[in-house]
């Protein structure tokens, strides 16, 4: 039984963790084709970035599995968390922009 938890926290987390960025990449997207406009430069790297974020999420689910089967040992390193909350910020301030206008 708490295995099974485990394993439906672990996939409601994993798809809140791809929803995000999905979110991020997808909602400029539509915009400029719904307005037949291409993107401007913030938008373009917002969908980058973003792409980029679902890329390591893969290659860290990968890893996870890896682990999982001892074929990698786990290593830990400090994280910045002052770059990992500008991120956060940077990554929302166009959906905050564009619904204060609408």
């Amino acid at each position: 039984m708490a295995l099974d938890r485990q394993k439906t926290e672990f996939f409601q987390n994993i798809s809140h963790e791809f929803r995000t960025p999905l979110t991020l990449t997808l909602g400029p997207l539509e915009t400029a084709v719904n307005r037949g406009e291409g993107l401007s430069l913030e938008q373009s790297a917002v969908a980058l970035r973003n792409a980029r974020r679902l890329l390591r999420l893969v290659n860290q689910l990968l890893d996870l599995q890896r682990l999982d089967v001892g074929r990698m040992q786990p290593t830990f390193r400090p994280v910045a968390a002052d770059t990992f909350v500008n991120e956060i910020v940077t990554a929302f301030r166009p959906i905050a922009i564009a619904s204060r206008s609408v």
